[in-house]
C-alpha cells in the first residue's frame, strides 16, 4: 500500500472509530437504560475467496482473506413503546484497503404506537420481492465491496414516519447525507475495467446533502401483498462515466436527481408465490425516461419425497434499460434456480440459479449453500461465475473476477 493509500485508510478507520465510540457513549448514557431490557448479540467471520483466473496484463493473487464483526444492541423502553437500535459493522481486507471499512449499519430511535411508528436516526429499510433482482429497494446505498448480490446496505440517515391502519400502512421518508456506493480499490476483486475517480459528481449543487423524500404505501387484500411507492431524490445507482485525469485514464460516479414510481406485489395461488418489480424513472438534467421490471413465480414441492425438505423452483424475467453495471448485467435475462431447504436441525440450505442473457448468450451462474453446525457457529459457501460471455460483452471484464467462496460465522 502507497503512502496515499495508507493515508486513506487510515482516515476511513479513524472516522469508524469515532463512529463507533460515539454509538456506545449514546447507548450508555441513554436514559432509564436497564440491563434486563438490553438485548446484545454479535458475530465474527472469517472469508476465503478464491478466483477463478488472474487479471491478465496486471495479475493479483487469485486467493484473498478478511474478517468481519457486527454488533447489535436493541435497548426497549416502557414495553417496547421506545426502542433503540445500534449495530456497527467493521471489515479487514486482505489486500484491498477500499473494503477495510466500518460502518453504522444503524444507530436510530424508534417509537412504536397502535396506530402510527416513528425511527430517528441512521437505518435500513427493505422493499421488494423478487429473487434474481431488487429493483424497488431504493432507499439504502449498495454496499458493494462486501458481495455482488447487492443485498448489504449501508446504512441511511433519515426520518421515516408509518401511519398504520385497516386499509394500509402509509410510510413517509425524509433523508439527507447521501451515502456514496462502495466500489473494490485497485487491489480489489471484483474490479472495475478503469480506476475510479476518487471524487464523485452530484446533479444537485448540494451535493451530499440534497435532500431526498420517499412515500410508500402498502397493504393484504387476501392473497395479494401490494407496495406503491414514489421517490424522487438523488440515485442510488451512479453513472460511471470515463473520462482523461493526470494519472490516466479513469471512472467518475456521476449521481443524477431522479423521480420513480415503482411497484412491488406478491401474490399467492395455491403452491405458487407470483412475484413482481417495477419502476419508471425520470433522472438527469434532460429527465431521460428509464423502466425495469423483474417478474415470476415460485413454486414450492412441499416434503419432497417423503422427507422433511422442501423445494422451490424459481423462473424470473429481467428486463431494465439502465447500464449494464447498474442492471446487475441483468438487462434482458431469464432466470431459473431453486431454493432446497432441508428442514434439519442445522439449518441447510442451498439455493442457486443461472441467468441467461437472451441478446449476448452470456451466462451467470450463482449458488450459496448454509449449514449450522453448532449453536454458535456457521458455515457457508458462495460462487459467482461468469461463462460463455462473447468479446465485446459488457460483463466480458468481469468474467476473469468469477469467484467461490467460503464463510466460517461465529456468534456471540
Amino acid at each position: 500500500m502507497n503512502t496515499r493509500d495508507a493515508g486513506i485508510a487510515r482516515r476511513r478507520w479513524s472516522h469508524g472509530t469515532r463512529q463507533l465510540v460515539c454509538t456506545l457513549v449514546l447507548v450508555a448514557l441513554s436514559p432509564g437504560v436497564a440491563l434486563a431490557e438490553t438485548e446484545l448479540h454479535g458475530e465474527v467471520g472469517v472469508e476465503l475467496r478464491v478466483f477463478a483466473r488472474d487479471r491478465g496484463q496486471r495479475p493479483l493473487d487469485r486467493t484473498n482473506t478478511s474478517m468481519y464483526a457486527q454488533l447489535e444492541l436493541f435497548q426497549q423502553l416502557d414495553g417496547g413503546r421506545h426502542r433503540i437500535e445500534v449495530i456497527p459493522f467493521a471489515r479487514v481486507d486482505q489486500r484491498d484497503h477500499d473494503r477495510s471499512h466500518a460502518d453504522l449499519r444503524e444507530l436510530s430511535y424508534k417509537l412504536l404506537e397502535t396506530d402510527y411508528e416513528l425511527t430517528v436516526g441512521v437505518s435500513r429499510v427493505f422493499w421488494g420481492v423478487t429473487e434474481s433482482k431488487h429493483l424497488v429497494n431504493v432507499i439504502n446505498q449498495v454496499d458493494l465491496v462486501e458481495n455482488l448480490d447487492r443485498e448489504r446496505y449501508l446504512g441511511q440517515p433519515m426520518v421515516r414516519a408509518a401511519l398504520l391502519s385497516d386499509i394500509g400502512t402509509l410510510e413517509l421518508f425524509a433523508m439527507s447525507v447521501f451515502r456514496r456506493r462502495t466500489f473494490p480499490g485497485p487491489n480489489g476483486r471484483p474490479r472495475l475495467p478503469l480506476p475510479l475517480a476518487d471524487e464523485a459528481e452530484y446533479q444537485s449543487n448540494l451535493g451530499r446533502f440534497h435532500p431526498d423524500v420517499a412515500a410508500r404505501y402498502s397493504h393484504f387484500f387476501g392473497p395479494l401483498d401490494l407496495g406503491v411507492a414514489y421517490f424522487y431524490g438523488t440515485s442510488r445507482d451512479p453513472d460511471l462515466i470515463p473520462t482523461e485525469a493526470d494519472r490516466g485514464p479513469e471512472l467518475v460516479a456521476h449521481y443524477p436527481l431522479i423521480h420513480q414510481a415503482s411497484l412491488d406485489a406478491q401474490l399467492i395461488v395455491g403452491g405458487f408465490l407470483w412475484k413482481l418489480e417495477a419502476f419508471g424513472r425520470a433522472q438527469g438534467r434532460d429527465r431521460d425516461s428509464l423502466f425495469a421490471v423483474t417478474g415470476g413465480f415460485e413454486y414450492t414441492l412441499v416434503g419432497l419425497f417423503g422427507s422433511r425438505a422442501d423445494l422451490g423452483l424459481m423462473a424470473e424475467y429481467n428486463w431494465d434499460e439502465r447500464d449494464p453495471f447498474n442492471a446487475g448485467f441483468l438487462e434482458d435475462d431469464l432466470f431459473v434456480g431453486f431454493r432446497l431447504a432441508l428442514n434439519d436441525a442445522e439449518d441447510t440450505e442451498l439455493v442457486a440459479g443461472t441467468a441467461l442473457d437472451s441478446e449476448r448468450g452470456s451466462v451467470l451462474v450463482t449458488a450459496e449453500a448454509d449449514h449450522r453446525l453448532s449453536q454458535a457457529l456457521t458455515i457457508s459457501a458462495q460462487t459467482f461465475l461468469f461463462a460463455r460471455v462473447p468479446n465485446g460483452a459488457p460483463e466480458r471484464v468481469a468474467r476473469r473476477d468469477s469467484y467461490a467462496q467460503l464463510l466460517l460465522t461465529g456468534y456471540l
